[in-house]
């Protein structure tokens, strides 16, 4: 467990934490200033151009999809040298949470990395917000940097350990080759006086 400060946002009734030590600032925004380029779209904020997802489109709870158009504020969230706009509906305020892993069963969900109690005893789930830096990275940029979030390289540490059992099981047990030994002799009849 780990003790941590977060932003607090809601998603259709949902409590959603974002770690602070992601959220560079917050601003108000319209629809109407997304622009869009190719199905990407992007914010202006602070004379910079920066992706934009809204959370409705990432986290795909029910009937969120719907609800795009009450997005009001954007969140500038970075991570690894990249800097994303990610649209919200309501930002709740900050607050310390303890984060607790979600267990076996649903150690899966994307983009959310654990969860905690909040003191009115309400649930909240913590946004992964590494994964979904690196998901604009590479369909915004095209490439995904060195750095990700702790599911990632774990899935990868996995597949390569399936990968070398795979090759194990599979590979014929190797038959030592005969070594050839070779042998320097020298006269005695020189080195003796």
């Amino acid at each position: 467990m780990v003790v941590a400060q977060a932003l607090m946002i809601k998603v259709q009734d949902q409590n959603i934490a974002i770690p602070v030590i992601a959220v560079q600032e917050s601003c108000q925004f319209e629809m109407n200033e997304v622009l869009v380029d190719d199905d990407r779209k992007y914010l202006k904020v602070r004379g910079k151009l920066l992706p934009f997802m809204a959370i409705t489109d990432l986290l795909q709870f029910e009937g969120a999809k719907s609800k795009t158009f009450d997005l009001k504020s954007a969140l500038v969230i970075h991570d690894a040298g990249v800097s994303m706009a990610l649209g919200v509906s309501e930002i709740v305020g900050r607050q310390e949470i303890v984060i607790k892993s979600l267990g076996d069963h649903l150690q899966n969900v994307e983009y959310i990395a654990g969860g905690t109690i909040l003191g009115n005893g309400e649930v909240a789930l913590i946004l992964d917000y590494a994964s979904i830096v690196r998901l604009v990275e590479s369909q915004f940029f095209g490439r995904i940097s060195e750095k990700s979030s702790a599911r990632t390289a774990q899935k990868a540490i996995e597949e390569k350990t399936e990968e070398i059992e795979k090759v194990k099981a599979s590979a014929e047990p190797a038959i030592p080759k005969k070594k050839q030994i070779k042998i320097l002799c020298f006269p005695l009849s020189r080195y003796q006086k």
